[in-house]
């Protein structure tokens, strides 16, 4: 469903509110992904709503992909779903098709690093980051971001700790068991421990 609501959302004009042009969406990328007619009504109404609530900070660019240089020999490629420029700021959107949650800091690594990537690309602007929640309420979380010369530092010494894992042979491509996936909130158990 997340994929579908994701995809709707690439495709629709900023000013898209009206209900019959985004079930059409939904329908369009829904029925070949295997969604039942429930589960496109649910995506229909959430994005409906969310498009009604937040159509004042609609986004300058959507799916902004990026290829940056961290440092050292680390490089971030990603794609950022939304940007929203308001005066002197960069707002980094992301969107989760889930309900609110107080975990948002399963995020952080990512909103950082779309942070550094953004910050690189608007120079003269405040970076700032949040992630819209689409189902139920459409709730909007901002998320802290450290100064970006501590974001950085992270970041390199998360890769420098990958690099050594896979050197050394201790880097596992998945955790031993499906219950590990299941504590760490991962949205893709099921594709991973299907066999």
């Amino acid at each position: 469903m997340g994929t579908v609501a994701h995809a709707v959302l690439e495709r629709l004009q900023s000013d898209a509110t009206n209900e019959g042009k985004i079930g059409e969406l939904v329908d369009l990328l829904g029925i070949p992904a295997g969604l039942d007619s429930r589960a496109r009504s649910m995506i229909t109404t959430d994005l409906t709503r969310y498009m009604a609530k937040f159509v004042a900070s609609a986004p300058a660019a959507r799916e902004v992909s990026f290829f940056y240089h961290i440092g050292e020999a680390l490089f971030v490629q990603g794609r950022i779903d939304a940007l929203v420029e308001q005066g002197d700021r960069v707002i980094i959107r992301d969107y989760k098709y889930a309900r609110a949650t107080d975990r948002v800091g399963l995020y952080q690594v990512q909103m950082e690093a779309y942070a550094l990537a953004a910050a690189d690309a608007y120079p003269q602007s405040k970076v700032e980051a949040e992630i819209a929640f689409l189902k139920d309420d459409n709730v909007t979380v901002p998320v802290t971001l450290p100064p970006l010369p501590q974001i950085r530092a992270r970041i390199l010494s998360l890769g420098r700790e990958i690099i050594a894992a896979q050197t050394s042979g201790g880097y596992s491509r998945k955790p031993p068991s499906a219950s590990v996936c299941h504590k760490l909130h991962c949205g893709f158990v099921e594709r991973c421990w299907s066999d």
